[in-house]
């Protein structure tokens, strides 16, 4: 079972093939290669593009160096939620990116005491993210959610600049 823990992956797939009918594709793949609905492909190419043109711009210009970070790609990763796309947190500012089963791209983002607050704001008030972008409160508080986040994210996802 410690085997099993540490890296679930390899015993699902050497002990419990699924045939290739059965095997579950990441909605996010779906949403982009969907005939006939273009309005929406283009909609979850623009909130992708606006989601990592929000994570770039903190990166580039409001993040102080040496301040820590979690940021995670989860859309080739089949050990999580099957609708995550993207995570990006910081101990001011969260933003998540997920593709839900009706293939509609879908952002969550939450402040806490975040300084450039009414910078992300501007960031978000374009299309389609004022329609695709929900703000939330995390539980049971924000510093919790976070650090509940670092102790059980593996090391490789949490950075510094």
């Amino acid at each position: 079972m410690k085997e099993f823990a540490t890296n679930p992956q390899p015993i699902i797939q050497t002990h419990y093939p699924l045939p290739k009918r059965y095997q579950f594709k990441k909605p996010w793949i779906t949403a982009q290669s969907r005939k006939n609905h273009d309005m929406d492909v283009a909609m979850n190419r623009s909130t992708e593009a606006a989601f990592h043109r929000i994570i770039d711009a903190l990166k580039q210009r409001l993040l102080e160096s040496g301040k820590i970070y979690f940021e995670r790609d989860f859309r080739h990763d089949k050990t999580h939620n099957c609708c995550a796309m993207h995570s990006f947190m910081t101990s001011s500012f969260y933003i998540y990116l997920e593709c839900n089963i009706d293939y509609i791209y879908r952002v969550e983002f939450a402040f806490n005491n975040c300084p450039f607050e009414s910078e992300i704001r501007e960031m978000l008030k374009p299309y389609p993210l004022d329609r695709q972008a929900i703000e939330v409160q995390k539980q049971p508080d924000f510093h919790t959610f976070l650090m509940n986040v670092l102790n059980t994210q593996d090391a490789c996802y949490i950075r510094s600049l």
